[in-house]
């Protein structure tokens, strides 16, 4: 077994405070919009998402596979004008296009989609 590179942890902190400031922001959507800006479903989507994402990352399980779309759901969020969220895509997506975690998140012995 591999040690974790820094860069997938540090890629699982910034899912996993973009997940929340998504869910955050969408909650707040909801609210003031009085639910006619109905895309605030999708923030609710990438929030959970990018949750589920970062705890797998910060977990033990090794060869997550392709964690990419959590990131870009991120940055698709300002939509809903997250801007906290954005910022954390960009940077959990360059943290994850580095060698050592692509070569990390690619090892066998580990099914992203199933236990």
């Amino acid at each position: 077994m591999n040690r974790k590179p820094g860069n997938v942890q540090g890629a699982g902190i910034c899912l996993l405070i973009g997940g929340i400031f998504a869910i955050l922001v969408s909650i707040g959507v909801m609210f003031f919009s009085f639910c006619l800006w109905i895309v605030y479903i999708y923030g609710f989507v990438a929030g959970i998402m990018a949750l589920v994402r970062g705890a797998r990352l910060l977990g033990e399980c090794e060869g997550t596979g392709n964690s990419m779309a959590a990131p870009i759901l991120l940055i698709i969020n300002i939509i809903n004008g997250d801007v906290v969220g954005m910022v954390l895509g960009i940077v959990a997506l360059v943290l994850l296009s580095d060698d050592s975690s692509r070569r990390y998140l690619a090892e066998p012995g580990f099914d992203s989609y199933g236990s």
